[in-house]
Formats: structure tokens, sequence, C-alpha cells
């Protein structure tokens, strides 16, 4: 039999708190009576966000799971290479230029994955946003993220352009598909034909 559900006594003082704040903000009746009744509804309906029944609850149990492998986050700036799609894991992949660095110190290119772009929707519009930032300065964040087999991957989970458009002089330049962990059969070049075929 499952433990009889209280709310904690912070959590109601915060209920009722909000309700008189929310009371506060909106045009009171002049009535008493009626105002009392109006903060009651207004303890209820908060009292009721804060149940686990809510979905506001089951929303943030949600975005739980959904970070529950993270290692560590990270901050990446670079220019946007290349968008492309992994046939196996239906992961969109986002390829950057940047300085070699201690991760990528012979190509200056890094990879990025997104999550199954035929399931999830965030995914999907971040991989299809990418497709008209090639060649913009962009700011991504993603995580290293512990996948269930043990190895790590690299995730991204945003991004914005920080440049007006194209970078000068830019050109795509050619996966260095080894180097960078990538099976030339197993991807699937999501956007248009004036990229180069990747070596």
């Amino acid at each position: 039999m499952a433990d009889e559900f209280k709310f904690t006594p912070e959590q109601t003082q915060n209920i009722i708190n909000t309700a008189i704040i929310s009371m506060a903000n909106n045009p009171q009746l002049d009535d008493p009576r009626s105002a009392d009744m109006k903060l009651y509804d207004e303890v209820v309906r908060i009292a009721n966000l804060y149940s686990p029944a809510s979905m506001l609850e089951s929303a943030v149990r949600s975005v739980e799971r959904q970070y529950k492998d993270v290692i560590e986050w990270k901050t990446i700036i670079g220019t946007l290479n290349w968008v492309d799609k992994e046939v196996t894991s239906k992961r969109g992949v986002i390829v950057l230029l940047n300085p070699p660095s201690d991760h990528n110190k012979m190509s200056g290119q890094e990879v990025l994955r997104t999550r199954n772009v035929e399931w999830d929707a965030t995914a999907q519009a971040l991989a299809q946003s990418a497709q008209h930032l090639v060649g913009h300065k962009v700011l991504c964040v993603g995580a290293m993220e512990k996948m269930a087999n043990g190895n790590k991957i690299r995730m991204i989970y945003s991004m914005r352009s920080l440049s007006d458009g194209v970078v000068e002089g830019f050109q795509v330049q050619q996966l260095a598909l080894q180097a960078l962990g990538l099976d030339p059969n197993k991807l699937q070049r999501f956007i248009n034909a004036q990229q180069p075929v990747a070596a």
C-alpha cells in the first residue's frame, strides 16, 4: 500500500505564498467572501501543480531522465562545416571547424551528435535548423554522455548562430572520417548537393 501523500511544510508554505501573490496580481473581488473562495480555488489549483499527478511533475522527471547520463556539460564555438545523419543510430551528425585542441589535435574538426532525429522532435528541429547554418560561426551547448555500452558520446542540445551569415572565406572541408570516428558506409548525406562527397 502506498504511503499517504502529504505536502512538506515548505511545499505548503510555497503553495500558499504563490496563491497569495497570484491573487495580488489579479483584480480583487469586492465581496470578501468571494475573494476568499477565489483564494481557496487558487490554492487548490497550485497544490495540484505540486502533486505527483501533475503534468508539470511528469515533465520535470522526463527532463531528469533525458540528462541522467551526462558526464560533463560543454559549450563549443566553431564554424559549422557539415550536417549528416548516421543510418544506424538515426542521429544527426554535426561537424564543427575549430582550432586543433587536445580533443582533436589533427583535424581541427569536432563531431557532435543529436538524439534520434526520427522520433525526437527537438533533435529533428535542431538538425534541420543546422542545415541552414553551414558556414556560420555557431555556439553549441552539449555534453559528454555515457552510453549503455559504456562508450562516451559527444551530444549537442542547442545551437545558435554568432555571425550574420556565412563566415568570410568559408569553404566546406572534406571530412577526415577515420580521424573523426565516422564510418562513410553509415552516413546518409543530410543536406544540399553542394557539399563535397566525404572522403
